[in-house]
Formats: structure tokens, sequence, C-alpha cells
């Protein structure tokens, strides 16, 4: 057994260096806040960890108002619709609103993305190594 007087071993100071090196570069915020950090950028919206609405509404809209926590939107409610329509009534009734009309929206694009590496620009890729498909979990 080692007294406290005693010199800590060459291993266990390496170790221990490591580890504050780590510390420095593995980002001490929870997943879903490095997703939605590396991928918005301004003017381009806010990268959600889960975009899936669990059945609680079709998708994320425009004219959604609503907030996110932890990677989740919450939509309370779509000032494109009347106040009291039943899609604006399901987490609480909003107070009366006029409905926003600015007419067809022009500027909207939809797109995919192809099949490639999509990474932060930290991140780089090894040739030969085990291509996966990864869940937000991991």
């Amino acid at each position: 057994m080692r007294t406290v007087t005693e010199p800590p071993d060459r291993y266990a100071l390496q170790l221990l260096s490591r580890s504050f090196q780590l510390l420095h570069i593995m980002p001490l915020q929870p997943p879903y806040q490095v997703y939605q950090d590396q991928l918005s950028s301004p003017y381009h919206g806010q990268a959600l960890w889960d975009p899936d609405p669990a059945g609680l509404y079709e998708e994320v809209s425009v004219g959604d108002v609503g907030y996110t926590l932890e990677g989740y939107f919450y939509r309370m409610f779509n000032v494109l619709h009347e106040s009291n329509d039943p899609s604006n009534c399901r987490i609480f009734i909003p107070q009366s609103y006029p409905r926003l009309d600015l007419g067809p929206f022009v500027n909207i694009e939809e797109s995919t993305f192809s099949k490639g590496h999509y990474h932060s620009r930290f991140v780089t890729v090894e040739e030969g190594a085990p291509h996966h498909p990864m869940t937000p979990d991991e």
C-alpha cells in the first residue's frame, strides 16, 4: 500500500496528464448541444438533435412558434393558422391573435443530402475505417 509521502509512479502521472489533456479537447456539453453548435449557422436556422415531433404534429413548419429543449423542438402554435385552429390547441389554447398572411413563400427550397461524409471541420475521415450508421446515442 502506498503512503501519502511516496511519489506517484510514472504510469499514474501519464494517465493523469492525459486526462487533463482530454478535458481541454472533449466537450463538456451534452451531445444534443454539441450537434446543434456544430451544425447551426447564422441565417440558416437551428439544427435539431431529434426533429421528429413524435406524433404531436406532422412536422416543423414555417410559422411554427415554440422552443427547443435538449435538442427537441416543442411547437406551441403556428402563426399561419387561425389562433383557434385545432392544431394550435394541442398543448394549450393560445391567446387570440390575427393570422399572419404574407402570401406564398417562394423562398422555401427542399433538398436532400447526397451520399458522402458529413462532419465538422475538426473531424477527419480515416481511409479503411469501418463504416456503420450511428444512432444519436453513440
